[in-house]
C-alpha cells in the first residue's frame, strides 16, 4: 500500500481515493443545488410550436433547424454524416411522447429564458456598417396559445444545461439515428 501525505497526516491510497470521491460527490451536489432554479416562471399559455435554427457562416455541416408542433415536424434541416449532405424533412408525424418530452424540457428551461426583444438594439442604431457574410445566426422561438390567441416569443441564447438538453432532444427528434456531440 502506498502512503500519501495529505494535509498534516498520512493516509493510504484507498483512503485518499475514498475521501476524494466523497469530496467530489459533495462538490457535485453543491453545484447542482446552486444551479437549480425553481420552476416559478409560469408558461405564458399552452406551448404549440418550437422553432430553433442555428447557422454557421463559416463551417459546412454545422447548420441545424427544426420547426415542430405537437402533431408533427413541420420542417427540419440537418447535416447527415451518413449522406454527407443536408437532409430536409417536411410534414413528418411526431409521437405524443416526443412532444411531451420537449414540452417538459421547455417548462424546466422557462425560468432562465429571456425574451430577445428586451434590450436589443436595431442594427441601424448600433452602426452604419452591417456585416452580412461569415457570421453565425441563432433563432429560438416558442409559440404559445392562450385564450384562443397565439403569441410568438423569440428568446435569447443561453448556456444553461437545460437548453443544451433541449437542443439535443430537437436533434434526436429530427433524426434519431444521427445524434452526435456537435455544437449547434
Amino acid at each position: 500500500m502506498i502512503n500519501m501525505a495529505v494535509g498534516c497526516g498520512k493516509m493510504t491510497t484507498e483512503e485518499a481515493i475514498k475521501q476524494s470521491g466523497e469530496e467530489q460527490e459533495e462538490i457535485t451536489k453543491q453545484a447542482v443545488t446552486e444551479t437549480e432554479i425553481p420552476a416559478t416562471e409560469a408558461a405564458p399559455g399552452k406551448l404549440i410550436r418550437i422553432k430553433y435554427a442555428v447557422s454557421s457562416g463559416t463551417a459546412y455541416g454545422c447548420d441545424f433547424s427544426i420547426d415542430v408542433t405537437p402533431q408533427q415536424i413541420v420542417s427540419a434541416r440537418f447535416f447527415s454524416e451518413e449522406q454527407m449532405d443536408y437532409v430536409l424533412l417536411e410534414q413528418e408525424p411526431l409521437e405524443e411522447a416526443q412532444w411531451k418530452e420537449l414540452e417538459r424540457t421547455v417548462s424546466e428551461l422557462l425560468p432562465v429564458l429571456e425574451e430577445a426583444t428586451s434590450g436589443v438594439s436595431k442594427p441601424s442604431e448600433v452602426s452604419d456598417i452591417i456585416m452580412l457574410d461569415g457570421g453565425d445566426s441563432f433563432s429560438f422561438t416558442l409559440t404559445w396559445e392562450e385564450e384562443g390567441k397565439e403569441r410568438r416569443v423569440e428568446y435569447r441564447n443561453t448556456n444553461d444545461p437545460r437548453f443544451i438538453t433541449l437542443i439535443d432532444l430537437l436533434k434526436e427528434t429530427a433524426d434519431p439515428t444521427e445524434v452526435s456531440n456537435k455544437t449547434y
